[in-house]
C-alpha cells in the first residue's frame, strides 16, 4: 500500500533545521557524518586485506548501513583481517610449536609467536567488525533500530508482506 501524507523527514534533515525533538524523534538508522558513498580501497594493502575491504564495503552498502565516515575502520578491520591471514601462512609453514631444551636436558614444546598474533589479530578483527554492525548480535542491534537490508528486499520479494502475515497468523493463535 503506498504511503499516504507527507513523507517524514530523516534525522539528519531535523538536526539541519534544529527541528529534532530528542523526545519525539528517535534514530532507526544510525546518523550519517560523512555521507552516503562508498570509500575506496587503499592501495597499500595485501590481496587478502584489499579482498575484505571490497567484501565489507559492498555488504555494508547492500544492508544501506554504509557511512563514508566508516572508511578508517573498515581498513583497520581488513588491516587485522590481513595480519591474522599472514600468520595463518606462518603457521602452516613452520608449525604451531616449537621445541625448547634446557642444559639440564628438559624439553618442553611452545607455542610459536605467530599462534598469539594469530589469535590477537582474529579477536581485534571481531571487536571492530562488531562496531561497524558487522555479525549476528550487531545485525540483531540494528534490527532493533529497524534497519532492513536492501539486498534481502531485491532478492525476495514480497518479503515485507509475508512477514505481515506470519505476525497475523501469530496474534490469532494466541
Amino acid at each position: 500500500m503506498p504511503q499516504r501524507g507527507r513523507p517524514p523527514k530523516s534525522i539528519e534533515q531535523h538536526v539541519r533545521e534544529g527541528t529534532l525533538n530528542p523526545s519525539r524523534h528517535k534514530a532507526k538508522v544510525p546518523l550519517v557524518i560523512g555521507g552516503r558513498k562508498k570509500p575506496k580501497c587503499p592501495r597499500d594493502l595485501s590481496k587478502d586485506g584489499k579482498r575484505m575491504f571490497r567484501a565489507l564495503v559492498a555488504d555494508m552498502w547492500d544492508a544501506g548501513v554504509l557511512d563514508h565516515a566508516d572508511w578508517p575502520m573498515i581498513m583497520v578491520a581488513a588491516r587485522f583481517w590481513e595480519l591474522a591471514r599472514q600468520a595463518a601462512t606462518t603457521i602452516e609453514e613452520h608449525g604451531q610449536t616449537y621445541t625448547v631444551s634446557s642444559k639440564s636436558g628438559y624439553t618442553e614444546q611452545r607455542l610459536t609467536p605467530a599462534v598469539k598474533i594469530y589469535h590477537d589479530a582474529l579477536r581485534e578483527y571481531q571487536e571492530t567488525i562488531e562496531q561497524l554492525g558487522v555479525g549476528p548480535s550487531a545485525r540483531a542491534r540494528l534490527a532493533g533500530l529497524g534497519v532492513r537490508s536492501k539486498a534481502v528486499e531485491k532478492e525476495v520479494p514480497g518479503l515485507a508482506t509475508l512477514h505481515v502475515l506470519r505476525r497475523k497468523d501469530d496474534e490469532t493463535k494466541e
